[in-house]
């Protein structure tokens, strides 16, 4: 098996088929992996105009500015709907403003045995969420003998948020579960509007998610 990084082909010789980058530890910012590895790839390089150069990217950009400058942090989560379930990604860095409170910060929920939530934003107002929605769904459970489906749980949590919309809470969440109908993901605004999705990407960086 073999693939290129960098310019540079992998063979059978390489310990595997993933550069040593990806299997070293260090941040927990995903903007600053990338600028380590693919820098030409932030929005910002983008946005400049500026082309990848002909041997892989390092650490800055042409103009000798570090990418980790260029693109601002933030909260990042991928999901993604497929024919046997659904995938929820995200990265584990909580800040409080300039300082970086946690990066272990859990942004994955588990609502159901078969329904996630993933939260961006606060993380009281994330967390009162879950809680509300963990109990609702055991109450329709045990009430019906049936879990909730993926679809009315969006609905539930849309209508609470949409009931709340002169004090939101400060969050942008991203449901998904498998049912009965298979596979889906919902993504839900802080003011209850509610979309259902096939892939998503959402967080405090929304377009950094989406174009790096």
């Amino acid at each position: 098996m073999s693939d290129t990084w960098g310019g540079r082909r992998l063979g059978a010789g390489d310990a595997g088929w993933l550069p040593e980058s990806y299997l070293a530890t260090g941040s927990s910012s995903f903007t600053e992996f990338v600028s380590q590895t693919a820098a030409h790839l932030l929005p910002g390089h983008r946005l400049a105009g500026q082309t990848p150069p002909s041997g892989g990217a390092g650490p800055s950009g042409h103009d000798g500015i570090a990418a980790s400058h260029i693109a601002a942090h933030g909260t990042t989560i991928v999901t993604l709907a497929y024919d046997g379930g659904v995938l929820l990604a995200g990265d584990r860095r909580a800040t409080m403003g300039n300082m970086i409170a946690s990066k272990r910060a859990k942004k994955i929920y588990q609502i159901t045995p078969r329904i996630g939530l993933t939260t961006a934003g606060g993380v009281g107002d994330a967390q009162q969420l879950v809680r509300i929605m963990q109990v609702e769904c055991n109450i329709f459970e045990m009430r019906r003998g049936k879990t909730m489906s993926v679809g009315a749980a969006s609905t539930l949590l849309s209508n609470y948020l949409n009931q709340n919309r002169y004090y939101p809470y400060y969050v942008q969440l991203l449901m998904g579960g498998f049912d009965d109908e298979g596979p889906s993901i919902y993504s839900v605004d802080a003011l209850g509007g509610a979309m259902g999705l096939a892939v998503d990407r959402t967080g405090i960086q929304f377009r950094m998610a989406v174009f790096a």
